[in-house]
């Protein structure tokens, strides 16, 4: 009776590690994700990476033209869209976009004084229901079983920013109440004074053609493919869209369960932006995302 008692205690400790060790987003649908937690997905997880590019002195020189001092670095986000847990945060902000209300007169169907504390999230994970059944075929749904599309947005901190003078404002909003800026701020990196602007112009003036010989997914053992499409930043805030084929010329797949490390590299400007992620970090509900 003691042996088998020992044995479903260490059986019980043993489980309770698994849990622990798994991360939050592995343990709760993406339903029930906060706005924070969703925010952490798409700002702070394995499918994310953050390249600095420092300013050169003519562009420097050509911003203190027009008044403005900057002096802090460009900042490159870049997320793996068609990764699944990116895929369902970003839809989980667009459901909270909603808010107690998502249609016109929708407040009405809950009278006042009959609401209770979880109406609103009842609501919200509705309309989440609703965005992913009425758009089967959007890729935050779907996915991708062909490509593996990147996502990068620039930002940049600036002093007596001026949205006017970089045609940001329709490119600006995220639709979260509690982080109002594009996708990929962190507020809590600003010095009083300074804002971290949006530079979406900077991706839309970019063509295909400038990417060709600079742009590539590789694998630490040297597999490599080049980007195949790219399209500038749209209205959905998600920055500029590379496309990538996930198989290799001889149809074999470019990423495979031996892979430990993918890297994400280009040009822009310039500049050359990589990004390392971490592949054995991005197993979500037991499937390598990417």
């Amino acid at each position: 009776m003691a042996r088998k008692l020992i044995f479903l205690l260490l059986f019980a400790l043993f489980f309770s590690c698994i849990l622990m060790a798994q991360q939050w987003w592995e343990r709760k649908p993406h339903a029930d994700w906060s706005e924070e937690q969703a925010d952490q997905i798409l700002n702070n997880s394995p499918w994310v990476g953050l390249s600095v590019a420092q300013l050169n002195r003519a562009e420097h020189e050509s911003l203190t033209a027009v008044g403005l001092q900057p002096n802090w670095p460009v900042n490159y986000r870049i997320r793996l869209l068609t990764a699944r847990p990116v895929r369902e945060a970003l839809l989980t902000v667009i459901s909270f976009a909603g808010g107690t209300a998502y249609e016109p007169g929708a407040e009405a169907t809950i009278k006042v004084g009959e609401r209770k504390p979880g109406d609103v999230e009842v609501k919200r994970q509705a309309r989440l229901k609703e965005l992913m059944d009425e758009n089967p075929d959007d890729i935050l749904v779907k996915g991708d079983d062909e490509n593996i599309v990147v996502t990068i947005t620039l930002t940049q901190f600036l002093q007596g920013w001026l949205p006017g003078q970089y045609e940001v404002q329709q490119h600006s909003g995220v639709g979260s109440d509690r982080n109002p800026q594009m996708i990929g701020i962190e507020p809590s990196r600003r010095k009083p004074g300074w804002q971290e602007a949006a530079r979406p112009e900077i991706l839309m003036r970019l063509r295909s053609s400038d990417l060709t010989g600079c742009t590539f997914l590789s694998t630490k053992n040297g597999k490599r493919v080049p980007v195949i499409r790219y399209d500038p930043p749209a209205m959905d805030a998600l920055g500029g869209r590379f496309q990538f084929s996930r198989k290799l010329p001889d149809g074999t797949p470019f990423v495979t369960p031996g892979d430990k490390e993918l890297q994400f590299e280009t040009c822009i400007n310039g500049k050359q932006v990589k990004v390392k992620f971490d592949l054995r970090k991005m197993i979500y509900k037991g499937k390598l995302e990417i």
